[in-house]
Protein backbone atom coordinates (compact mmCIF):
# COMPACT_ATOMS: atom_id res chain seq x y z
CA UNK A 1 0.00 0.00 0.00
CA UNK A 2 2.92 2.17 0.96
CA UNK A 3 4.37 2.00 -2.43
CA UNK A 4 1.28 2.25 -4.36
CA UNK A 5 1.31 5.80 -2.52
CA UNK A 6 4.42 6.64 -2.72
CA UNK A 7 4.11 6.12 -7.00
CA UNK A 8 1.37 8.42 -6.65
CA UNK A 9 2.26 10.82 -5.55
CA UNK A 10 5.55 11.08 -7.40
CA UNK A 11 3.47 10.83 -10.54
CA UNK A 12 1.44 13.45 -9.59
CA UNK A 13 4.49 15.24 -9.37
CA UNK A 14 6.26 14.50 -12.49
CA UNK A 15 5.13 17.16 -15.33
CA UNK A 16 4.72 14.92 -18.62
CA UNK A 17 7.19 16.85 -20.28
CA UNK A 18 10.42 16.24 -17.83
CA UNK A 19 10.09 12.50 -19.42
CA UNK A 20 9.74 13.49 -22.69
CA UNK A 21 13.12 14.85 -22.51
CA UNK A 22 14.79 12.17 -22.00
CA UNK A 23 15.80 9.57 -24.05
CA UNK A 24 15.38 6.14 -22.40
CA UNK A 25 11.93 5.91 -21.38
CA UNK A 26 12.26 2.60 -19.00
CA UNK A 27 12.97 3.10 -15.94
CA UNK A 28 14.40 1.20 -12.32
CA UNK A 29 12.03 2.13 -9.37
CA UNK A 30 14.68 2.79 -6.08
CA UNK A 31 13.41 2.64 -3.01
CA UNK A 32 15.59 5.32 -0.75
CA UNK A 33 18.02 3.79 1.95
CA UNK A 34 19.47 5.20 5.06
CA UNK A 35 22.71 6.68 4.02
CA UNK A 36 21.90 7.26 0.13
CA UNK A 37 23.16 10.06 -1.83
CA UNK A 38 22.27 11.09 -5.49
CA UNK A 39 26.17 10.69 -5.87
CA UNK A 40 26.22 7.34 -4.10
CA UNK A 41 23.07 6.06 -6.31
CA UNK A 42 25.01 7.67 -9.41
CA UNK A 43 27.49 5.19 -8.41
CA UNK A 44 25.42 2.19 -7.86
CA UNK A 45 23.88 2.46 -11.23
CA UNK A 46 27.94 2.78 -12.93
CA UNK A 47 26.80 6.10 -14.64
CA UNK A 48 29.93 7.17 -16.72
CA UNK A 49 28.81 10.73 -16.35
CA UNK A 50 27.65 11.27 -12.91
CA UNK A 51 26.48 15.44 -13.28
CA UNK A 52 24.12 14.36 -16.04
CA UNK A 53 22.91 11.47 -14.40
CA UNK A 54 21.94 13.09 -11.17
CA UNK A 55 20.64 16.13 -13.10
CA UNK A 56 18.46 13.50 -14.97
CA UNK A 57 17.31 11.79 -11.78
CA UNK A 58 16.83 14.94 -10.40
CA UNK A 59 14.55 16.17 -13.52
CA UNK A 60 12.44 13.07 -13.73
CA UNK A 61 11.95 13.11 -10.37
CA UNK A 62 10.93 16.68 -9.81
CA UNK A 63 13.87 17.20 -6.80
CA UNK A 64 14.14 20.39 -6.42
CA UNK A 65 17.38 20.25 -4.04
CA UNK A 66 19.35 16.81 -3.69
CA UNK A 67 18.07 15.90 -0.19
CA UNK A 68 16.45 12.81 0.05
CA UNK A 69 13.88 11.11 2.21
CA UNK A 70 14.53 7.19 3.67
CA UNK A 71 11.81 4.82 2.06
CA UNK A 72 10.62 7.34 -0.68
CA UNK A 73 11.11 5.80 -4.20
CA UNK A 74 13.12 7.18 -6.94
CA UNK A 75 12.64 6.85 -10.94
CA UNK A 76 16.03 6.26 -12.11
CA UNK A 77 16.94 6.34 -16.03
Amino acid sequence: MYLISSLSVIFSKLPLNSIENINNNEFIYYEIQKGDSLWSIADQFNSKNKEIFIYKIKKINNLSNSSLVVNDILLIP
